[in-house]
């Protein structure tokens, strides 16, 4: 049979192993609930597309609204601001979709042509971009925030 000094240690060990154990659990989930909980936002402006312009989302994770504006000559331009939400950070020159329609719609069989523009990544949180156009290609160039 152990003696009662064996019987003392095995007791703390016992407890000590224990504490330890439940003290790591309750780290592990809390650290694993804080890591649920962190969303990764990139957020931008696409600013001065035509009146009769338009931009859908085509990934799920953009969110976008326009904003019509004055441009100070009178005339009215949209704004597109947008922001990507996510569970996971971004990488440096990730890519996002986005449609554009150069044109409104029309009546008839055919369907307006989509055209795809893209939006990179940089490492900036908040990015703001044009519209260049040249022939039949459009892309978003970014400028000074």
């Amino acid at each position: 049979p152990a003696s009662v000094e064996e019987k003392n240690d095995y007791r703390l060990y016992f407890r000590i192993s224990f504490s330890c154990g439940i003290v790591l659990v309750f780290l592990s989930v809390g650290w694993w609930i804080y890591a649920q909980l962190q969303q990764h936002t990139f957020q931008g402006v696409i600013v001065g597309l035509k009146i009769n312009q338009q931009i859908v989302a085509t990934d799920d994770e953009l969110y976008y609204r326009d904003v019509r504006r004055n441009d100070g000559s009178g005339n009215f331009v949209k704004d597109y601001h947008f922001a990507i939400v996510r569970n996971s950070p971004f990488s440096s020159g990730q890519a996002f979709r986005l449609g554009f329609y150069p044109e409104s719609g029309k009546m008839g069989k055919e369907k307006p042509e989509q055209i795809e523009l893209i939006i990179q990544y940089r490492g900036e949180t908040n990015e703001k971009f044009k519209l260049k156009h040249s022939g039949n290609t459009f892309t978003l160039i970014p400028i000074g925030n």
